[in-house]
C-alpha cells in the first residue's frame, strides 16, 4: 500500500522545475503550487486516450474553419467583382479583416474571464450562420457586411481552442498541438477543391455577370457554412467537453478542477488519485464547505452553481487589466510577449500579400505560358493545398528534435518561405509554378503550425487567451494595413510577393532572439 500510494505522489524535485520555470513567467505561488501538482497528475495517471483523442478531433474544427473562411474569400474574389460589377474588390477581405480583430481580441481575453468553454462553444456557430448568409447577399455591401460578422466567429477559434487543448493534455503530448494544423491545410484543400468544381463549372465567363449564371462562389459559401455547423453540433449537443482546469484553478474554484481531473481519467479508464485535499496542501490552504458543494457539480453539465451573468460580472470585476499587466510581470515573460507580438505582425504583414494576390499571380503566369484557365488555375490551388497536410508532421517532427526545438523549427521554415517566394518570381513555365509553389506551401505550413502551437504554450494559463488575442490581434491589424496600401497604390501582382518574401526573412532572424523555449516534455503552466 506504501508503495502504491508513494507512486501516485510526484517526486518533489519535479514539482520544483515546474515551479522555477513558473515563477519566471511571474506566476502566484499558490497557483504554481497548485499546477505543479495538477499537471504531474495528467501526466502520469489521466495520460492521453479517449478523452484526449476526441478533444483533438473537436479543437482540430477550430483549425479547419479558420483557413477555410479566408480560402472562401480568395477564391470568390474574381466571381463577386464579375457579378456585382466592383472596381476594387478588395474591401471584402479587408471586411474580414476588420470582424477577425475584433473577434481575436474579444474572444481571447474573454475566454480568459469567464472560461475556455462557453467560448469553444460559441464561435463556429457564429462563422458558420454569418457565413451561410454572405453566400446569399444580393448585393456587394452586404455581402461585406456579412463576412465582418463571419470574421467575428473565425477570429476566437485558434485562440481560444489551442489554449483549451493545451490545457488537457499532458506535457508529453504537446507536440500534437503542431500537428493540429493539419486540419489548417485541410482547410485549404477543401476550399480549393469545392472552389475547383463549383467555380469551374458555374462561373460566368464574363461581363455581364447575373447571379443565375454565377452561383458557383455561392455553392462554396453554403457548402463550407454547412459543414462548419455540422461542427458546431458535434461539439455542443454530441461532444460535451468540461471547463480547463487550469481555469478554474486561477479563479479559485479548486474543487471543480478536481472533478474535471477524474472525469478526464474515467473516459481514459483510469483513475487519478487527486483530492482536493492534496491540491489545496500544496499551496498551504485548507478546505471549506463550499469547495466541498462545488465538486458535486457535475464537469460536463452547463449549471455551474452560479448564473452565467454572476459569473462574468464578478470575473470583470477582477479583471482590471490584470491579465494584461501580467504579461510583463517579469523581464523574460514581458520581453517574450513584445517580440512575439512583433513577429506575428510581420507574418500578418507578408501573408495576405502573398496569399491575397496567389490566384492573381497564378492565373497571370499561367496566361504567360498559356495555361489561365480557371480549371487550370484551381487544379494548381489543389495541388499545393495538398502538401500542406505533409507539412504538418514535419512540423510536429522538427519541434521535439532537441537541436531545433520550437524557435529553430519556427525560424528554419520562415526562411525557406521567404526564399521560396523569391525563386517563385522566376517561374517561366506551369512545372516551376507548380513546383515553387508546392515548396512555399510545405514550408508556410510548417511555420504557421510551429507558431501556432509555440504561442500559446509561451504564455502561463491565467493570461493565455490574452496575450494569444494581442499577438494576432496585431497580426489582423497589420494584414488590414498591407491591403490598404495595396488599395491606394498601384502595384502589380509581383511587388506583392517581394515584400512579403523580404518580410519573412527578418522574421525568420526575430524568431531566434526569442527568450522562452517551450516543449521538451515539459508541461504548459
Amino acid at each position: 500500500m506504501a508503495d502504491v500510494e508513494k507512486s501516485a505522489s510526484p517526486p518533489p524535485e519535479a514539482l520544483a522545475v515546474q515551479e522555477i520555470h513558473s515563477r519566471k513567467l511571474g506566476l502566484s505561488t499558490s497557483y504554481e503550487s497548485k499546477v505543479a501538482l495538477l499537471n504531474w497528475h495528467i501526466t502520469h495517471e489521466v495520460g492521453f486516450g479517449r478523452f484526449q483523442w476526441t478533444l483533438t478531433a473537436l479543437a482540430a474544427f477550430g483549425w479547419f474553419v479558420d483557413n477555410a473562411w479566408f480560402q472562401c474569400v480568395y477564391v470568390a474574389t474574381p466571381e463577386v467583382q464579375l457579378e456585382f460589377d466592383i472596381a476594387y474588390i478588395g474591401w471584402a477581405s479587408l471586411a474580414l479583416y476588420a470582424g477577425l480583430i475584433v473577434g481575436t481580441f474579444g474572444w481571447g481575453i474573454v475566454s480568459d474571464i469567464v472560461g475556455r468553454r462557453l467560448c469553444f462553444n460559441t464561435t463556429l456557430l457564429v462563422s458558420s450562420v454569418f457565413g451561410l448568409a454572405a453566400g446569399g447577399a444580393n448585393n456587394y455591401v452586404t455581402f461585406c457586411a456579412l463576412l465582418a460578422c463571419t470574421g467575428l466567429g473565425v477570429g476566437g477559434n485558434i485562440p481560444v481552442d489551442s489554449a483549451l487543448y493545451l490545457e488537457f493534455i499532458p506535457g508529453t503530448h504537446q507536440w500534437m498541438l503542431t500537428l493540429l494544423s493539419m486540419f489548417w491545410s485541410l482547410g485549404t484543400l477543401f476550399v480549393a477543391l469545392i472552389g475547383w468544381g463549383f467555380i469551374a463549372t458555374y462561373s460566368c465567363a464574363g461581363a455581364p455577370c447575373t447571379r443565375e449564371n454565377n452561383m458557383g462562389w455561392r455553392y462554396v459559401f453554403f457548402t463550407t457554412g454547412s459543414v462548419v455547423f455540422a461542427m458546431w453540433i458535434l461539439r455542443f449537443f454530441v461532444y460535451r467537453i468540461p471547463e480547463s482546469p487550469k481555469y478554474l484553478i486561477a479563479r479559485g474554484r479548486d474543487a471543480e478542477a478536481v472533478s474535471v481531473v477524474h472525469y478526464m481519467a474515467k473516459q481514459n479508464g483510469r483513475i487519478s488519485t487527486l483530492t482536493l485535499e492534496k491540491l489545496r496542501a500544496a499551496a498551504g490552504e485548507s478546505v471549506d464547505d463550499l469547495s466541498l458543494n462545488q465538486a458535486e457539480l457535475s464537469p460536463t453539465s452547463w449549471t455551474t452553481g452560479k448564473s452565467l451573468w454572476e459569473m462574468t460580472r464578478q470575473s470583470l470585476a477582477q479583471f482590471k487589466f490584470g491579465h494584461v499587466r501580467a504579461l510583463f510581470a517579469t523581464w523574460k515573460i514581458g520581453s517574450n510577449t513584445l517580440l512575439l507580438t512583433l513577429l506575428w505582425g510581420l507574418i500578418g504583414a507578408a501573408s495576405p500579400l502573398y496569399n491575397a494576390f496567389i490566384i492573381v499571380f497564378i492565373s497571370e503566369k499561367g496566361a504567360e505560358v498559356g495555361q489561365s484557365s480557371i480549371y487550370t488555375t484551381y487544379r494548381q490551388y489543389a495541388i499545393t493545398s495538398t502538401v500542406g497536410i505533409p507539412a504538418a508532421i514535419i512540423a510536429a517532427a522538427l519541434v521535439e528534435l532537441p537541436r531545433s526545438g520550437r524557435k529553430g523549427a519556427m525560424a528554419l521554415s520562415t526562411a525557406l518561405t521567404g526564399v521560396f517566394l523569391f525563386l517563385f518570381t522566376t517561374s517561366r513555365n506551369a512545372e516551376g509554378i507548380l513546383g515553387w509553389n508546392c515548396a512555399l506551401s510545405l514550408t508556410q505550413d510548417i511555420m504557421y503550425g510551429v507558431i501556432y502551437a509555440y504561442t500559446p504554450e509561451s504564455y502561463p494559463a491565467p493570461q493565455r487567451g490574452t496575450g494569444y488575442a494581442i499577438s494576432m490581434t496585431f497580426n489582423r491589424i497589420m494584414g488590414v494595413a498591407m491591403l490598404l496600401i495595396g488599395r491606394f497604390m498601384e502595384i502589380t501582382p509581383t511587388k506583392p510577393v517581394y515584400v512579403s518574401a523580404s518580410l519573412l526573412l527578418v522574421t525568420a532572424v526575430l524568431m531566434l532572439l526569442l527568450p522562452i523555449e517551450t516543449g521538451n516534455g515539459r508541461m504548459a503552466v
